[in-house]
């Protein structure tokens, strides 16, 4: 049996990274919807959260938003968003700026060929990802089965440090497996109770398409 992908997990481990210091950011969009007709998603942004497409006309737009003519700050997140693209991140949005931090969330879908359905999924996802975040340096490892709205997923919580920052961030995943499809969303905040009410915004609004 394959593994869910070595390399996913370390992408993950920097997109979690994102962070920047900045004279704050403002975004128009509240409670937007983000839709993936192609991997048959779609759920809603929290209130004041914009997403930011990972190709199109409108990506200078929101990176301009983004970074508010901080040309450092533009060029990290362009990195960002190209890195993203490679590994089969789908949808990535960014919260307000915290002074010194963009919450984020972002989805990655891949293959479920090779992988059981249920509760045997779950299990196998636990094996799996407990030994890969504690690789790459993930903290406070904890690993729950969830029930959501939407379906059962492994549900995986953590401290994570910012490289050449004196701070951490809390992470919040899941991993979902869907027909034809593996969709693992990553939630990163300050706090993990601002990783589950993110969570219970997209949890509620979260549809099969």
């Amino acid at each position: 049996m394959r593994r869910i992908g070595r390399s996913r997990f370390f992408v993950i481990a920097s997109i979690v990274g994102l962070s920047f210091t900045t004279a704050g950011s403002s975004f128009a969009a509240s409670g937007k919807v983000v839709n993936d007709p192609h991997d048959g998603i779609s759920f809603t942004l929290p209130a004041l959260w914009s997403p930011i497409p990972l190709s199109g006309s409108d990506i200078s737009y929101f990176l301009n938003e983004a970074a508010k003519n901080n040309a450092s700050v533009r060029a990290a997140l362009t990195k960002q968003v190209k890195q993203e693209t490679k590994v089969g991140v789908k949808i990535f949005a960014v919260g307000p700026n915290s002074g010194s931090f963009f919450s984020n969330i972002n989805v990655i879908v891949t293959s479920s060929k090779g992988y059981p359905k249920g509760k045997a999924f779950l299990n196998v996802a636990h094996a799996q990802v407990g030994v890969e975040l504690t690789g790459a340096g993930f903290q406070n490892l904890k690993l729950t089965n969830a029930t959501l709205p939407f379906g059962s997923a492994l549900k995986a919580t953590y401290s994570l440090s910012i490289k050449g920052h004196a701070m951490s961030v809390q992470g919040l995943q899941l991993y979902i497996r869907h027909g034809a499809h593996i969709y693992i969303v990553t939630i990163t905040a300050k706090t993990q109770a601002l990783d589950s009410s993110v969570l219970t915004t997209i949890g509620s609004s979260w549809r099969w398409t």
